[in-house]
């Protein structure tokens, strides 16, 4: 029984790691806008997280700068609504 409770547990924490490091790339200026876009996309992967995730998209959209930006807002967009859906 513990051997699976640290096996939950230990999903739990790389679960959210990578919901972290989804938000390290959005927050990277070193990072192109298509990685930004696909890892936007990637929070779709965290209901749990749903509400934080429509407050960001919703807040953030209108910092995005470059010659690119439509489509990062484009998908920050398209992400809130999908949680908003639901």
């Amino acid at each position: 029984m513990g051997y699976v409770v640290k096996l939950y547990q230990d999903a739990a924490a790389r679960r959210r790691d990578q919901f972290f490091e989804l938000m390290a790339f959005i927050d990277s200026r070193d990072r192109p806008i298509a990685t930004k876009i696909a890892a936007v996309y990637r929070l779709r992967d965290f209901p749990k997280d749903k509400d934080f995730i429509v407050r960001f998209c919703e807040s953030q959209r209108e910092n995005i700068q470059g010659d690119a930006a439509r489509f990062l807002r484009d998908e920050m967009d398209a992400t809130a609504q999908f949680f908003l859906k639901k």
